[in-house]
């Protein structure tokens, strides 16, 4: 309902008889209030909880909250909010938690918590928030718990928080708790977690993520719970979780990994919980400490055969999986490949080759790889590759060249990659590209 003015009371939390007793609390929630006037608050100075939730407001005056100085607790959740004006928290700086989820809010002014200096804790869960401006949460210094899970639309042909800007927590060095499940995030910058050196929880389950940067989670020393749950996680990088030394709990349950690193957990020294269950795995890391309880239900574990002597480079960094179709390379500080680098490996299916230092590749280098399915040479600074390089290529589906620095390709380098189903150029310098490049990648999705 809307609330008019009918008696003689001069403000809302009077009329509705919702004031506590020494003018601190007003209990708003749950009144089906659909509107308020600028000067609903006035008299209300020393007012420190307000709760205006579970109403039906669909936007709020400029100046609503003017004069509520001392005003510390502020829940406009589960609301019809789908706009804010920009000052509308101006002059609340002593603002401690402010509730802003369960609306319909897709995006949000740069400048709006501008001021809330003394906010600890922000929630913004299920708002429908599709982008976030890069500066919005500067200036928010003492925020400790920010929940910005559930933020897609329900019409999954628009847009969704699919990304993240790289510096958006940038200053928040006191923050405890980020949530950021169910967004649809597809990749995550490199340094996006960069000076959360205070971050004891991260929540990331319930999006898309397929791959993770190496080092994405350096200087997180103070992490207790990390949730990468029902992701669509393949790969990890090796050493994706050094440092973590903190870290107790790890779920990476409903995700579709095959295999994990041997060395991968080697720093988790506090590690008491691990959740696998709903990959394809087949064997855990030997290394795992025994007190750690792992929650996993293993496909098919068969130990390795013995190596021969050493002939090709997987087999020297001790690289090779399952049966020798899978090579993880990745992360390994490769600065050149020579020819005959990858010989004998025949039944190789993957090849890992991001985040190294290869600037070029051998005409050859990959000649004897039949059955290649997977090729990630994403991470890397590229800058040409040779027009035959992907010859006789007939089976690979996957092939990542992010984050390079090509800055042009040989109009025939896709040739005979028939079966190609996805293929990355993102973040290379390529301005422009033949106009029949992609002639033939009729089985082309992504």
């Amino acid at each position: 309902m809307t609330i008019t003015d009918d008696d003689q009371t001069q403000n809302i939390c009077e009329r509705e008889n919702a004031l506590s007793s020494d003018g601190i609390v007003c209990d708003l929630s749950n009144k089906g209030i659909t509107s308020l006037s600028s000067d609903d608050f006035d008299g209300l100075s020393n007012l420190q909880d307000l709760n205006l939730a579970s109403n039906s407001l669909s936007s709020l005056p400029e100046d609503i909250f003017d004069g509520l100085s001392n005003l510390e607790w502020l829940d406009l959740g589960e609301n019809d909010l789908s706009s804010l004006p920009e000052d509308v928290f101006d002059g609340l700086s002593n603002l401690e938690d402010l509730w802003l989820n369960q609306n319909n809010l897709s995006s949000l002014p740069e400048d709006i918590f501008d001021g809330l200096s003394n906010l600890q804790c922000l929630y913004l869960y299920y708002s429908n928030i599709s982008s976030l401006p890069e500066d919005i949460f500067n200036g928010l210094s003492n925020l400790e718990c920010l929940h910005l899970g559930g933020n897609k639309v329900n019409d999954p042909t628009e847009d969704s928080l699919d990304n993240l800007p790289e510096n958006i927590f940038n200053g928040l060095s006191n923050l405890q708790w980020l949530h950021l499940g169910e967004n649809d995030l597809s990749s995550l910058p490199k340094d996006v977690f960069n000076g959360l050196s205070s971050l004891e929880e991260l929540w990331l389950g319930g999006n898309i993520l397929s791959r993770l940067p190496a080092d994405v989670f350096d200087g997180l020393s103070n992490l207790q719970t990390l949730s990468l749950a029902y992701n669509y996680l393949i790969y990890l990088p090796k050493d994706v979780f050094d440092g973590l030394s903190s870290l107790e709990n790890l779920s990476l349950h409903n995700n579709q990994l095959i295999f994990l690193s041997e060395d991968m957990f080697d720093e988790l020294s506090n590690l008491e919980n691990l959740s696998l269950v709903n990959n394809i795995l087949t064997c855990l890391p030997a290394s795992l400490s025994r007190s750690v309880d792992i929650d996993v239900v293993l496909q098919n574990c068969k130990p390795l055969p013995p190596r021969p002597d050493d002939q090709n480079i997987c087999e020297r960094m001790n690289a090779l999986y399952f049966n020798d179709t899978i090579c993880d390379l990745s992360s390994e500080g490769i600065t050149s490949l020579s020819s005959g680098d990858f010989d004998n490996l025949s039944d190789l299916e993957t090849l890992y080759l991001s985040d190294n230092e290869l600037s070029s590749l051998p005409e050859d280098i990959f000649d004897g790889l039949p059955n290649l399915e997977e090729l990630y040479l994403d991470n890397n600074e590229l800058s040409s590759l040779s027009e035959d390089i992907f010859d006789g290529f007939s089976n690979l589906q996957t092939r990542l060249l992010a984050n390079n620095n090509l800055s042009n390709l040989p109009r025939d380098v896709f040739n005979g990659l028939s079966n190609l189903q996805t293929l990355d150029l993102a973040n290379n310098n390529l301005s422009s590209l033949p106009e029949d490049i992609f002639d033939g990648l009729s089985n082309l999705e992504n």
